[in-house]
């Protein structure tokens, strides 16, 4: 029993070493399948993030993929629409280039046709020569003078009212000697008609239909034919597949036939001699009189356009007669040389009639045609060229730009058109007078409500701005007191200017910005403006609030800085009132030193752009800095002492709040300024004494300059100019 027990307790003894032992070989397993569990953990963690990584690498790569097939395609689509435009142009070149052929050949055939007619002149001349003996009745008859065939498409074409020829029928002998001057108007003529017809205008006028009102219900509108047996019948054939389509017979409106007819038998006249380039204004005026299309209309405009162009002719007929005797007579003894001024015609043609009824048929299109614009542009054109040649009828024009300039349907370029007109009318005092009795200042209404200014296009401001400095320029102070007294807002001239001027720089700074030159022609303007309108009211009084104030220096800092040739006035108009910088408002002066620094900065960099590594003179611009910095301080600081008999007061705005001891600043200070600097600076001074200077050295102020710069042992001068 005992050995069993003890045998019992020896296997129970090794039993617990073998589980001792194998609960230490399960801890092991436990501690390795942890460290396996997070190992694995890891590796989970570690891939997921590269996942990541990965994913969102390759989103990037998509994105920057994707966006780069978009910009692709649009460069794909941009050469797509290149290619078309460059496709469209050209076949417009080939469109052109065939025209241009086409009228190569008409030319052509026109010199072919004036050369025959010359060569049959100079038979005609050859062959009347030795028959001067003859009597009248046995005139040589040439082909070209054979009585036609009578037709009805000819009698369809003829004029209704044509007119007679400029050189009636004479003796044979008479007709010999004036062919050369026949065929040498009629050379001015060709060469007149040949510029009408570059363009289409002519072509359209020419192109004559009835319309169902005139022909009848039941008759459907058709093509004249041209006549056959005319010059000008021969020169049209090669353009009659430039014509325009005709017309549908829906239309309600068309030339009157009977224009059409008259301007075919005045192009033939014309292009025989027989008559002027004069006689088509009366049938030009008719078509600007009658009842037509707008197309029409405009056509007639523009060949009215090319007339006064185009034929000096037309310009010394239209031109108005001197009305003062200095320049009407040119006496000879005691006969002027030149008749009466309502004597004036040529041919059948009474000029002042003519002008008469054309203006006042220019002047009823305008009416008319108030919300057309592209009837405005031309017929406002041909106004703006036919004033330079006769101010006739000018007084009626005046209302009608009223009512173009404040139509909501005009465009820019009419609004250009209309103040360019209107600038030209009021050159003359009389004109000027009108405008102002009547009131019509809606441009200076433009200008002081911002609303409206604000709405105008850059190229419109900017004529506005034109406009008022001609106003003031021209009739002075007249001028000046019509802008400034204008309502609504007396004190507001100012404003609006600096506000465009504002808006001008502002759209400079942006480097997208188009019409640059504009806007920069905007600020050089309106700077001028302000310069002219300085002359009769105080900048400072138009701008009362520290906004306008901060604005109005604005810009004049930047014409200082922009414009060198501007940079001294722009200076002078910060610098009107410096005299009273000294008061309560800045007792300690900071706010001039502030000034002063502006402008001696702005004087620095303009030297540094002239580059002073030339020599311009025995001074440098070392010295230049060193006058400028004494001049700016003078005049900013200006210097008050004590009670003094011999002071000098100085108050150039409000003589109540005057210190009576504060001293001038010394000319000389300025005039050392101009002797040190160079002449891109352009500084000027006065030449005697005025509220700001004094040449007195007892009692201006020269700050610490005490010797003479040239002669040591002389004091500092009042003025250079005596020293």
């Amino acid at each position: 029993m005992r050995e069993a027990i003890a045998r019992l307790t020896q296997e129970k003894g090794q039993a617990e070493e073998m589980v001792g032992l194998l609960n230490r070989k399960l801890e092991e397993y436990n501690e390795e399948l942890f460290d396996a569990k997070s190992n694995l953990a890891m590796i989970e963690a570690e891939a997921t993030y590269k996942c990541q990584q990965n994913e969102l690498a390759t989103a990037q790569k998509v994105a920057s993929l994707t966006s780069q097939v978009a910009f692709l395609r649009e460069q794909i689509a941009t050469a797509d629409r290149a290619q078309s435009r460059l496709r469209k142009e050209l076949e417009q070149a080939h469109t052109v280039k065939l025209v241009e052929q086409k009228r190569l050949a008409a030319e052509r055939k026109l010199l072919e046709t004036k050369k025959r007619h010359l060569e049959l002149s100079s038979q005609a001349s050859q062959s009347l020569a030795p028959s001067q003996s003859f009597a009248p009745s046995q005139r040589t008859v040439f082909p070209s003078q054979q009585p036609a065939a009578p037709s009805q498409s000819l009698s369809r074409l003829r004029p209704i009212s044509p007119l007679p020829p400029c050189l009636p029928p004479v003796a044979t002998t008479s007709t010999a000697i004036q062919t050369d001057a026949v065929t040498s108007l009629s050379h001015e003529n060709a060469e007149l008609v040949h510029g009408l017809l570059q363009g289409s205008a002519l072509l359209t006028l020419l192109n004559h239909s009835s319309s169902p009102a005139a022909d009848g219900p039941d008759e459907p509108p058709r093509p004249e034919p041209a006549p056959r047996d005319t010059e000008f019948s021969q020169l049209m054939q090669p353009f009659s597949q430039w014509f325009p389509p005709p017309p549908s017979p829906t239309v309600a409106k068309m030339a009157p036939i009977a224009l059409a007819q008259q301007l075919y038998g005045m192009l033939s006249q014309l292009l025989a001699g027989e008559t002027s380039s004069v006689h088509l204004i009366p049938l030009l005026t008719d078509y600007l009189l009658a009842d037509v299309e707008c197309s029409v209309l405009t056509s007639s405009l523009q060949v009215l356009l090319g007339l006064l162009h185009g034929s000096p002719r037309v310009q010394a007929a239209l031109r108005d007669r001197p009305t003062t005797p200095r320049v009407r007579r040119v006496v000879v003894g005691s006969r002027p040389v030149d008749g009466p001024a309502t004597a004036v015609s040529v041919g059948d043609l009474e000029v002042a009639a003519v002008r008469s009824k054309c203006a006042h048929a220019l002047t009823r299109v305008l009416k008319h045609h108030v919300h057309q614009p592209p009837v405005l542009e031309f017929a406002l054109a041909v106004v703006l060229l036919w004033t330079q040649l006769s101010r006739q009828g000018a007084e009626a024009l005046l209302p009608v730009l009223q009512d173009i300039l404040s139509s909501p349907k005009t465009t820019s370029n009419v609004q250009v058109q209309a103040l360019a007109l209107l600038t030209q009318l009021l050159q003359t005092d009389e004109l000027f007078q009108i405008w102002r009795r009547q009131k019509l200042l809606l441009p200076l209404v433009l200008l002081k409500t911002p609303a409206k200014l604000t709405a105008l296009h850059v190229s419109v401001q900017l004529a506005l701005l034109r406009f008022v400095d001609f106003v003031i320029m021209t009739h002075g102070l007249a001028g000046a007191t019509c802008i400034l007294s204008h309502q609504p807002d007396e004190a507001s001239v100012v404003q609006p200017i600096v506000k465009l001027m504002e808006t001008a720089i502002a759209v400079l700074d942006d480097a997208s910005a188009v019409d640059v030159d504009v806007h920069r022609q905007l600020i050089r303007t309106g700077f001028q403006l302000i310069s002219a309108l300085e002359q009769y009211v105080e900048l400072r009084s138009q701008a009362r609030e520290p906004k306008q104030k901060a604005a109005l220096y604005f810009v004049l800092h930047y014409v200082q800085r922009e414009l060198p040739r501007d940079a001294v006035t722009a200076m002078a108009l910060m610098s009107v009132d410096y005299v009273a910088v000294t008061n309560e408002a800045d007792p300690n002066g900071f706010a001039a030193d502030a000034e002063a620094a502006v402008y001696y900065a702005n004087i620095d960099k303009i030297l540094d752009r002239f580059g002073c590594s030339t020599k311009y003179s025995l001074y440098n611009c070392d010295d230049c800095r060193d006058a400028y910095k004494y001049w700016v301080c003078a005049v900013k600081f200006q210097r008050c002492g004590g009670p003094s008999a011999t002071a000098t007061a100085v108050c150039p705005t409000i003589a109540n709040s005057c210190d009576p001891f504060r001293t001038r600043t010394c000319l000389s200070i300025c005039e050392d300024v101009i002797r040190k600097c160079p002449y891109v600076l352009s500084f000027n001074c006065p030449a005697e004494e005025t509220e700001y200077f004094s040449t007195d050295i007892a009692n201006c102020n020269h700050l610490d300059r005490a010797v003479h710069p040239d002669n040591p042992s002389l004091a500092w001068p009042g003025t250079f100019a005596s020293s």
